[in-house]
């Protein structure tokens, strides 16, 4: 090879040049990396940005991510806070696989942890945190309505170090009781799934 530092001072190029660009300030839209199902992302940056925490807006059944991005504006300017609004779309992401999490597939058998829609949530953040260069950005996770009950499950079943979880005026609850079937107990899960340890 004749020119080996060239090469190399290429490849460093291209590394920076593929790593996520910052969210863009005001409102935007992006694209998450999801595996073969990226997901969108409606997001909100203040133009005095400097630093705040990131606050993960979950959409109701509506499917109307944008506008819940459009809702937590305020809250972003309030507290100085980035907003990322992820679409769940219905035909992706249907009512087993939005407010339910995927935890289970059609035919009732447990998925695997990296399929369940839980999953998304640390990669949206992992994808935030990358791309403002901020490994430990603080989040915060803040349902409504189907959103709320997507992190009321996600809370049972999702080991994850956001500050706070609000789950505001879910449909239904997941209560911590075997004798209902899961969506509303741990009823029927296998026992990795409804032991004392989930």
């Amino acid at each position: 090879m004749k020119h080996p530092l060239r090469l190399v001072v290429f490849l460093l190029w291209a590394a920076a040049a593929l790593r996520a660009a910052p969210l863009p300030a005001g409102p935007g839209r992006v694209e998450c990396p999801n595996g073969a199902e990226p997901i969108t992302l409606f997001t909100y940056k203040p133009p005095t940005y400097r630093g705040g925490p990131l606050l993960v807006v979950c959409h109701g059944v509506g499917r109307n991510a944008e506008e819940y991005r459009n809702f937590a504006i305020t809250m972003a300017e309030r507290f100085g806070a980035l907003v990322v609004a992820p679409l769940f779309d219905a035909a992706r992401f249907p009512s087993i696989r939005y407010q339910r999490g995927g935890l289970v597939g059609t035919d009732g058998r447990p998925q695997p942890p990296e399929e369940r829609t839980y999953a998304v949530i640390p990669r949206l953040v992992q994808f935030v945190r990358e791309s403002e260069a901020r490994p430990k950005l603080p989040y915060y996770l803040i349902g409504h309505s189907a959103g709320g009950q997507f992190l009321v499950r996600l809370a049972a079943f999702l080991p994850a170090d956001a500050v706070r979880i609000v789950a505001a005026n879910p449909g239904s609850h997941l209560f911590p009781a075997r004798n209902q079937e899961f969506g509303y107990g741990f009823g029927g899960l296998p026992p990795e799934l409804s032991g004392d340890d989930v």
